[in-house]
Parts: structure tokens; sequence; C-alpha cells
């Protein structure tokens, strides 16, 4: 099924908007840590479980939360068995992790209004 420019414009402006959430979302998410490098980890899971208990109320799919952390700096990591895990690139503690995320955030936020 193709998309129309209607829906492609409709889904890039939530992923933008969810973007926005996600450095708070991932403050209030579990969060772990990769055995091989100690960088932070978040499930998928415990990113949907923040955000309700933040009061984010907008439905995300799967694949909108990929797309809005590949935007924020964040990668899947490997091996996840349970969901989709992701990992931020050098972040060893979670306040990095945050900073991470909402300065590609605001990034983003930029570039929408330029």
């Amino acid at each position: 099924m193709s998309r129309t420019p209607l829906r492609t414009a409709v889904a890039a402006a939530r992923s933008a908007e969810l973007a926005q959430a996600l450095p708070a979302i991932i403050a209030a998410a579990k969060t772990g840590r990769r055995r091989e490098t100690g960088e932070i980890t978040v499930d998928s899971d415990a990113v949907r479980e923040a955000a309700c208990k933040i009061g984010y109320v907008q439905h995300f799919t799967h694949r909108a939360l990929a797309a809005a952390m590949r935007t924020i700096g964040a990668r899947r990591a490997p091996n996840s068995h349970t969901g989709a895990k992701y990992v931020f690139p050098s972040a060893l503690c979670l306040a990095e992790a945050v900073k991470i995320a909402a300065d590609n955030a605001d990034q983003v936020k930029q570039a929408g209004n330029e």
C-alpha cells in the first residue's frame, strides 16, 4: 500500500512531535546497560510505560517510535529478543542519554521551523 502525500506529512509530523517528547519519556523510563560497553539502553515497552506515566497520550506505533528514536540519536541494539531495545552510543549514564536526546530533539525542532 502506497502512502499518499497527506499521510506521509501526517506521519512525519507525529514522528517529530514524538521526538520532542522523548527526552522526558526516556528520563522517566526504566533503563539498562549493554553488557559489552556499559552504554545506556531503553526497551520499547519501557518507553511506552513511561509515556503513560508522564501523561503523553498520543498513540504511537513501533515504526513511529523507531523513527523518532533514530531522529534523536539512538540506534537499535542487536540481539534483543523482547521487543525493540535502543542504545545511546557513548552515553554511560542516564543524564548523558537524556542530554543527547534533548539536543537532537532541539535540532529537529529548529530544522522544522526553518
